[in-house]
């Protein structure tokens, strides 16, 4: 049969996103090409000349440097022999990068689950720090323990169908993941670095989202220390005095702005 125009011109519509979906993808893979063309140049010593400059790092310099002659078709790269760390594209073997190295302040950050925490004052303990944390995720843990429960349990009592089979399965099986794993929850490791930055390092990654959840809340983590810190007592004092004064403004002038003032000052 004819096709009405209301079908032809929802048709065209469908092509030309499809044909903007794919002109888009193109143009991110070329982009990406010339990204990793860019980066192998500086990194096999076409660009030395630029190297001071640029204010790149002697230990790196000297590396790309070194690669340049080894980046050809050469002799010597026909018959093997170079160092492999003079190699395009060399990356450390896994048996490099163990979780020990990981573990050491200079490089706390590069660890995969870890968590950069700014402005923490140094009368907080570390120590604090690895404690606050694993309690507010254990009790995070546990509320999804319970999520996860009751959900079990309203699905249970909707209708059999073999959608419902399989939620309930999924459902079951998240339930049991959280059971063992908030069985055997360790607590994160806390570095802090030769520049006073502390990193907080998860052994898991719902440990990790969790925190994270947490710590965007308007309540955060609390985090009990044994030496007071006086940039929060201060702020604490000024918050209390902030609240004093909209409450008594609200009461001797009770309106909307003022009930606003002692709503924000909460």
């Amino acid at each position: 049969g004819r096709v009405s125009v209301k079908d032809q011109v929802k048709h065209a519509e469908d092509e030309l996103v499809a044909k903007k979906k794919e002109l888009a993808s193109g143009t991110s893979r070329r982009s990406k090409a010339r990204w990793h063309w860019a980066l192998e140049k500086v990194t096999t010593g076409s660009m030395w000349k630029m190297h001071k400059r640029c204010h790149v790092k002697p230990k790196f310099s000297v590396l790309w440097r070194w690669r340049f002659p080894f980046s050809f078709g050469n002799k010597l790269m026909k018959e093997n022999r170079y160092p492999v760390l003079l190699t395009r594209g060399w990356r450390p073997a896994p048996s490099l990068v163990k979780w020990d190295l990981f573990f050491h302040k200079k490089y706390a950050w590069a660890h995969p689950l870890a968590l950069l925490l700014d402005n923490v004052p140094l009368q907080v303990g570390l120590d604090e720090i690895k404690e606050a944390s694993y309690l507010a995720t254990k009790e995070e843990c546990q509320r999804e323990i319970l999520r996860a429960a009751t959900l079990v349990e309203k699905i249970k009592e909707s209708k059999n169908s073999e959608e419902i089979r399989k939620a309930e399965i999924i459902a079951k099986d998240e339930l049991e993941y959280l059971k063992s794993h908030g069985r055997v929850m360790k607590k994160p490791l806390v570095l802090r670095d030769k520049n006073k930055r502390i990193y907080l390092q998860f052994p898991d990654e719902h440990d990790m989202r969790w925190f994270m959840r947490l710590a965007t809340t308007k309540n955060g983590i609390s985090v009990p220390t044994k030496t007071p810190v006086n940039k929060i007592e201060s702020a604490l004092k000024k918050a209390k005095e902030s609240l004093r004064q909209a409450e008594s403004q609200q009461k001797v002038y009770p309106c909307p702005a003022n009930k606003k003032k002692e709503n924000d000052a909460r």
